[in-house]
Formats: structure tokens, C-alpha cells, sequence
């Protein structure tokens, strides 16, 4: 049985719809809830495990059910979103086998509340696994920092999970933007960080402002939390890593302003069946429009 892992706080609306749709799978599910008051949702108690704990912070409560898990593997999803249970099986299977990867990660493809049948994917990865697999830190970490992508919903080895919510809980960041960064950090720094060529899973979105967007972007300007992710990152890892961390992320900041950055995103959008693997997960997908609509 395969664990998935998902916070939330004042958003029980969606818990009823995530039930479903991974109660159809060999799943553990386990839902973290910090709101105020506890859901009043019948839950199986074989295959869902609810955690009610009010007033916890993110990092707190993720720590807090991580002791509740006994799997070597987890997957951490969005309360909004689905993870394609075959993308979940892939990378249990991929680390399982190759234990130097920390983390697997995907594309994900999208629809609007406002037309539900519309799918459609917004590509966001250039990252190539020959150059984060290679026998070298500094290329494994230059490659993925200057080539960045968000790793936040992703499938992890729990032991590098736990130390980066360990991580985030000590650095106390004013600008929220730098925890996926400090979370790839450590994954790197830990193992590999292993990019499945195929869709992960299917994101929500709505008119509505997105978490990333009410923080603002990282920059130079935020000498107190760099400082922090250097620090965190030294006394963990040793200079060298923080130093490629913090340098390779610049280097994506630049890049991604270029036009032939904007350029390849858009040829990429435009030619997205033939770039991404789709095997196996159209019915996974139906499985998660199906309980949407209903």
C-alpha cells in the first residue's frame, strides 16, 4: 500500500473529494487538519488516517504525521489536487529500486473550475536526469538550482521528507517562497532528485490568488533569509552545496527572463503530447474529473 500525505487547514470542502478519489486506489491516505474545528467526514479507518491538530503550523503538523507513517515512501499532495495513483506506483518503484534518489518528481497538467473538461499543461521543467544522476554533487545541484523547478508535491524518501520539514521548522523564513527551494536543497544534498517524464498529476485552479503569488519572488533583496538558507544548508551539508544552491537558483532567475527561455516554453506548450509521457494515466485522470463533476 502505497502513503500520501495531505495538509490542510480550513479547506474541508475538498477532503470529501480527496477520499474518493484515492479510495479507489491501494492507497494509505493520511489527511493532516489543523482548521479550528474538526471535520465531521465518516472516514475508512483502514485506509485513512485523520490527524486533527489545531493551531500547528505547516511544519509541525507534517513532523507530527510523519510519526503516524510507517511507509520508507510518501507522496505529498495538494487537498485540491490529484496525484495519478500510476505516477505514484512509478516512483515508489523507481527508489525503490535506485536508493540515491531522495525525491521523484513530475509535470502536472491543470484545468479551471470554470470549464472542468478544458485540460491542459504548462510546462515548467528543463530538467535532464543524466546531469541529475551523474556521480557528481556539483553537477547534480548546478544542474537542478540553474534549471529550477518546484518540488513541493512530490513523492519523497520519508527519512529526506522529515529532515527538510526538521529544516524549514528551524529557518522560520519570512518570505514562504523559500521553502520548495530549501526542500530541494535537502533532497539534493541527501541523494538524487530523479525527473519522471510524465504527468504526475492533475492541479486545480481557479480565480482566485495561489499560495506562491501572495509571497513575493525570491531576490537578491532577501539577505535575511538567504542568509538563513546558507546557514541551514552549511551546518547540514558543508559550503560548497550552499553556495551551489543559492548561486545555481540565481542563475534560473536570469535565464528564465531571456527569450529563448519564453521561447522553448511556448514551442514546448504547444507540442506537449510528444514531450510528456501520458502511459497509463488517462484512467486515473477520468477517476479524478469523475469525482470533480459529482
Amino acid at each position: 500500500m502505497k502513503t500520501v500525505l495531505v495538509p490542510t487547514h480550513e479547506r474541508q470542502n475538498y477532503i470529501e473529494r480527496i477520499v474518493k478519489y484515492y479510495g479507489k486506489y491501494d492507497v494509505n491516505l493520511v489527511i493532516v487538519d489543523s482548521s479550528k474545528n474538526r471535520c465531521n467526514t465518516d472516514f475508512d479507518g483502514d485506509k485513512v488516517t485523520y490527524l486533527h491538530l489545531p493551531k500547528m503550523s505547516f511544519y509541525e503538523k507534517i513532523i507530527k504525521a510523519c510519526d503516524e507513517i510507517n511507509d520508507e515512501f510518501l507522496v505529498l499532495a495538494p487537498d485540491d489536487d490529484f496525484i495519478y495513483y500510476p505516477s505514484i506506483q512509478s516512483s515508489y518503484e523507481k527508489m525503490n529500486t535506485d536508493k540515491r534518489i531522495s525525491l521523484c518528481m513530475g509535470e502536472f497538467e491543470f484545468f479551471h473550475v470554470r470549464n472542468v473538461d478544458h485540460i491542459y499543461h504548462r510546462p515548467s521543467s528543463f530538467l535532464n536526469n543524466n546531469k541529475l544522476m551523474s556521480d557528481s554533487k556539483r553537477v547534480q545541484i548546478s544542474h537542478f538550482m540553474s534549471n529550477y523547478s518546484q518540488v513541493l508535491w512530490s513523492a519523497y524518501r520519508k527519512d529526506v521528507f522529515l529532515k527538510s520539514m526538521q529544516l524549514l521548522k528551524l529557518a522560520c523564513f519570512e518570505n514562504e517562497n523559500f521553502i520548495e527551494i530549501s526542500i530541494a536543497s535537502t533532497a539534493l544534498s541527501m541523494g538524487n532528485i530523479f525527473y519522471m517524464n510524465k504527468y504526475f498529476g492533475l492541479r486545480e485552479e481557479t480565480d482566485e490568488e495561489h499560495w506562491g503569488s501572495r509571497h513575493k519572488s525570491i531576490s537578491l533583496h532577501d539577505t535575511r533569509d538567504l542568509d538563513k538558507l546558507h546557514n541551514l544548508h552549511y551546518d547540514e551539508f558543508g559550503n560548497d552545496h550552499s553556495n551551489l544552491i543559492i548561486d545555481g537558483y540565481f542563475q534560473f532567475i536570469k535565464r528564465r527572463k531571456t527569450f529563448s527561455f519564453r521561447l522553448y516554453r511556448y514551442l514546448r506548450s504547444n507540442i506537449e503530447n510528444t514531450v510528456i509521457n501520458r502511459d497509463n494515466i488517462r484512467q486515473a485522470q477520468e477517476d479524478a474529473l469523475l469525482v470533480i463533476k459529482n
